[in-house]
């Protein structure tokens, strides 16, 4: 499912990357536009991204936990001058009493290098269940968000498909509309033309003008309606509802609509919103199953090293290695 999804957005997306804005628009193009730029199609689509890595990060509960940490360095010291006692001697009277005097020495400039390196790894054995019913939790989840994302998708087409169709139909009205102002125009004429040659009264000619008043007045309200559709067309699409807007009508009709009886069927099998639901039915209860973890004693197991030596060789050497273990 998610293969199809995906190759059907990008089909059409890069069907829609061929034309110019001012060119336009067929109903193929409207549909490439709405599944490029669509908000929330594209919120939807980083939704299901952001499920797919929750997914992946399921498996840490099962995972080993390893921490590695390495330093090396050199601290350098120079001379300097120290006042201490410094024995001098011992007693004469006493032999065994060393005597001390107060000087100045100094201490020679030394140099030390020191490197460490440690790692440690946490494992767990069991925690009541948890891990297993965390990954299937997040396997459900995906599948959830996946059908969430293709329901998304067929109602991005099908809210650009009614735009389309409500805007081309308004356009359609409004041309009609035109021809009947052009129409109430040349009534008018012939109407006054016949008024001036005594042929009918100058009722006739004001019930002329207030039909081509009331036709102007709905061909103006028409226009309105088109500018209307034209935005919300626009909106579905993911543009700025001012962007310049004009479309043609090509596009494919079934030559035969299926029985209504098999659309239901296919409509209870395989809806991606019936489908969405039912997973997340699933998810609920795993959520539910992955509580009771909590109340089951867990195990684990420990296991550190850390060294450290002046010698780069004796630190990363396996004789003399410390090690811990420990299991709760």
């Amino acid at each position: 499912m998610k293969v199809s999804i995906i190759g059907l957005v990008l089909a059409i997306m890069f069907l829609g990357s061929g034309f110019a804005q001012t060119e336009p628009l067929s109903l193929e193009n409207c549909l490439a536009i709405s599944l490029k730029n669509n908000p929330t199609l594209l919120r939807t689509i980083n939704n299901d991204a952001s499920a797919e890595e929750d997914e992946i990060g399921s498996y840490r509960g099962i995972l080993p936990n390893v921490s590695l940490s390495a330093s090396s360095g050199r601290r350098e010291s120079g001379a300097r001058e120290l006042e201490q006692d410094v024995p001098v001697g011992s007693d004469p009277a006493d032999p065994t009493k060393v005597i001390y005097k107060r000087q100045v020495i100094i201490q020679e400039p030394y140099v030390v290098d020191f490197n460490n390196f440690g790692i440690s790894v946490n494992q767990n054995i069991f925690d009541g269940g948890e891990w297993w019913q965390a990954i299937s939790h997040a396997k459900s989840m995906k599948r959830a968000s996946g059908f969430n994302l293709q329901a998304v998708i067929n109602g991005t087409v099908l809210n650009t498909q009614e735009a389309f169709f409500t805007l081309l139909k308004n356009i359609k009205l409004f041309e009609v509309n035109q021809l009947a102002v052009s129409r109430s125009e040349d009534n008018l004429n012939k109407t006054q033309k016949m008024f001036e040659l005594g042929a009918v009264a100058k009722v006739d000619v004001f019930r002329s003008q207030v039909n081509l008043g009331n036709d102007k007045i709905q061909m103006l309200l028409q226009q309105n309606a088109v500018l209307t559709a034209k935005q919300n067309l626009n909106l579905v699409m993911g543009r700025d509802p001012q962007t310049p807007l004009s479309i043609k009508p090509e596009f494919d009709l079934p030559e035969a609509f299926p029985d209504i009886n098999q659309l239901y069927s296919e409509a209870l099998n395989s809806n991606p919103e019936i489908r969405g639901g039912e997973e997340a039915l699933v998810s609920s209860d795993l959520a539910v199953s992955r509580s009771y973890a909590a109340l089951w004693p867990t195990l684990s197991a420990f296991f550190n090293y850390n060294r450290s030596n002046e010698s780069f060789d004796r630190v990363y050497r396996y004789s003399g290695w410390d090690k811990n273990w420990n299991t709760t």
